[in-house]
């Protein structure tokens, strides 16, 4: 019996939107990452950076203080709606005021990185990793899956891989530290089975 060839659909072409820099002061963002093409690879919300979330009166759970990272694509919307929900009384003082205003709205403020908790937990600046397409295609999408057993986690394993120009693809790794300490870990032990366990138990016994 033959064996089964996955095969990988390619992604349509990109109809992202493209970012835009007036949306920093509009919208209180910041780029947080760019491609070695000096494209925009990761947005960050900066009410999240130096307030963190609101809670909302009434819910007996509490919101997670992790930091709002946005890519492709960069709606208005997209913005406003996180603004709204997770910021609102900031988001209102934020919009009433002008261009000036704006500017120097997070000016001076410590970010919420200089606790422990934010530095260990929240999401930072972000990281961005450029792939070849053919590497991604050919390498880990066939090369990593088993054809007959495995063919169904293809499509899952590529979410990760964000295909930002004709042959090319984009990861964000929203997470540096977690994302640095596990290299670390793998370079000492090869083992992946190792590492998230001893990871998440570093990260809270330091929190």
């Amino acid at each position: 019996m033959n064996q089964l060839v996955p095969s990988v659909r390619r992604k349509p072409p990109s109809r992202s939107t493209p970012f835009q820099p007036s949306h920093e002061l509009q919208y209180g963002v910041r780029v947080a990452a760019r491609n070695v093409t000096g494209a925009v690879c990761s947005v960050q919300c900066q009410f999240c950076r130096y307030f963190g979330r609101e809670e909302t009166p009434g819910s007996k759970r509490k919101r997670t203080q992790t930091i709002k990272l946005y890519t492709k694509p960069y709606r208005p919307e997209y913005f406003k709606d996180h603004n709204l929900s997770a910021h609102s009384q900031k988001w209102l003082e934020y919009e009433a005021l002008n261009d000036q205003g704006k500017g120097a709205f997070f000016t001076a403020l410590p970010t919420r990185s200089n606790q422990v908790l934010a530095y260990y937990e929240g999401e930072s600046n972000g990281l961005c990793f450029t792939f070849p397409e053919a590497i991604v295609d050919e390498f880990i999408a066939k090369a990593f899956f088993d054809g007959d057993l495995e063919e169904e986690c293809i499509p899952t394993a590529l979410r990760a891989f964000d295909q930002a120009r004709d042959g090319y693809y984009d990861v964000i790794i929203k997470t540096p530290l977690r994302f640095s300490l596990a290299v670390q870990h793998l370079s000492m032990t090869n083992q992946t089975s190792m590492t998230s366990p001893r990871l998440n138990g570093g990260l809270k016994s330091a929190t």
